[in-house]
């Protein structure tokens, strides 16, 4: 039996630099964006484990799982909209609006998970699962008047949606050594009932079935080298909050909008990898190829008649991915290790976005460091420090993105009470650009945050008897920030 409760906040400021060039132009528009994002809440996670053991070792066993969790909490998102001219100095009258988004979720959970020994080598695994995810979100929208000094109900921007997905799943898989392999074949089935309803009383339902097959092969080599071989599918399913048809911002120039006929991402993995084993630690280099169905990404789209901007998102038909990755792991202290990873890849999108074919390639890189320090038996500190090469998307090309995140944790009373202090962008460097183009426009956005951010953490365990095999609370998050 575990179980957390707690608060959670969150608060991110973010000024936007922007150049739209509208097709014919007569004159460029300039503005910079405000946008400051506050999320506030209280969240439980509760997990209950029972397990039956069949034989001495616990090789052959039954698990069941119960998992509950809630969130309860308000989102706010503000907007102060600023025209101005090319050097960016305000020329006209500012434009702001905010809107008050409050969340309840409710998140439940059974997990069947069954293991049988066929052989000294060999085993099955079978298990079911159903997961019950029930959501209500409710936005107001409101303007500042100018001339009343003080905030006007936005009628446009009042709205809100009733939100259910169950997921119905079994899985089974086989696992044992085949010609001197390590070999584990598994199929997993999920049956996906999902329904939106909008306050207005539409509704937007998605009835689906998916069959998510996996293959895993390992070889042992002298020398602690060993050779892995992969295929795997995963689903990745939109938020709720990206299904909502209403806007969630609108402004003089800009409407963001979310999407009700969304579609699940499939992603197809193909990799290969070899990995060497130390003393100290690992080297490995992995080849991968990756083909998503249903790819989800922003649009941008420029409506002439009502001469404003649209921000929505959309799936396109496929996206494909390839490169290969070095990534060394080495502990070259008791108090000091460290992980290092460089991704060379190539991506393509094809498929069709606002209307008009899309297809673009791109190659890049990126960069990661990880450097672990542990002091005073119980306190680590990690510094992470990244590059992420400029890249195209469907609409556009995104400027490189770099930064120094810095991560410490404290634990107290043998492990069980931990104090973490987290530290973002601390050299203020993750700006970074882009430039979309769209049909009757182009425009250009220069995304500056307000850094360094920090955020303070306090857990309590309260039994610390199974690890989760997967993230199993409530993922906080919503609003319509780009």
């Amino acid at each position: 039996l575990s179980g957390e409760y707690g608060f959670f906040g969150f608060n991110l400021d973010m000024p936007t630099h922007s150049k739209e060039t509208q097709i014919p132009s007569i004159e460029d528009i300039y503005k910079i964006e405000e946008t400051d994002l506050e999320i506030a809440g209280y969240f439980v996670n509760t997990s209950l484990t029972l397990e039956q053991k069949f034989d001495e070792k616990g090789n052959h066993k039954l698990e069941t799982s119960l998992i509950y969790s809630n969130w309860d909490g308000e989102i706010n998102s503000g907007l102060n909209d600023l025209p101005t001219d090319a050097l960016w100095q305000k020329t006209g009258n500012n434009y702001r609006n905010r809107t008050i988004q409050n969340d309840y979720q409710d998140d439940y959970r059974l997990k069947v998970d069954y293991t049988l020994p066929l052989s000294e080598k060999s085993t099955l695994e079978t298990g079911l699962q159903t997961r019950f995810l029930l959501a209500d979100s409710k936005f107001r929208g409101e303007d500042f008047s100018d001339l009343n000094q003080d905030w006007v109900v936005d009628n446009a921007l009042n709205n809100g949606f009733d939100f259910h997905r169950n997921i119905y799943s079994a899985y089974a898989s086989i696992s044992g050594t085949v010609l001197g392999m390590s070999a584990k074949i598994g199929l997993r089935g999920e049956y996906t009932d999902r329904l939106l309803q909008t306050i207005d009383n539409d509704k937007y339902a998605l009835d689906r079935v998916d069959i998510i097959p996996s293959v895993h092969l390992s070889k042992k080599l002298s020398g602690e080298r060993e050779i892995q071989a992969s295929y795997t599918r995963k689903i990745n399913r939109p938020e709720e909050w990206n299904l909502n048809p209403n806007p969630i911002i609108t402004t003089e120039y800009v409407k963001q909008s979310g999407n009700p006929d969304l579609l699940p991402e499939l992603t197809d993995s193909y990799e290969l990898n070899f990995m060497q084993r130390m003393k100290k630690g690992f080297v490995s280099v992995e080849g991968y190829y990756r083909q998503t169905n249903d790819a989800i990404d922003r649009t941008i789209n420029y409506n002439e008649s009502e001469d404003i901007t649209e921000i929505g998102i959309a799936n396109l038909n496929r996206n494909f991915a390839y490169g290969a990755e070095i990534a060394s792991n080495l502990n070259l202290a008791k108090w000091f290790s460290v992980y290092a990873s460089v991704n060379i890849y190539g991506t393509k999108i094809k498929g069709e976005l606002v209307s008009e074919g899309v297809e673009t390639e791109s190659v890049g890189s990126d960069f990661v460091l990880n450097s672990n320090f542990t002091f005073l038996k119980a306190t680590r500190l990690q510094v992470t420090s990244f590059y992420n090469s400029p890249r195209l998307t469907a609409q556009g090309q995104r400027s490189e993105m770099y930064g120094v995140n810095l991560a410490l944790n404290r634990s107290f009373f043998n492990r069980k009470f931990d104090v973490s202090v987290r530290a973002r962008d601390v050299l203020n460097t993750m700006k970074f650009k882009f430039k979309a183009n769209s049909p009757g426009s182009k425009t250009d956005f220069t995304f500056d945050m307000d850094s360094p951010s920090f955020m303070v953490s306090v857990g309590y365990r309260i039994n610390n008897y199974k690890k989760r095999k997967e993230t199993e609370g409530l993922e906080i998050g919503g609003g319509g920030v780009m």
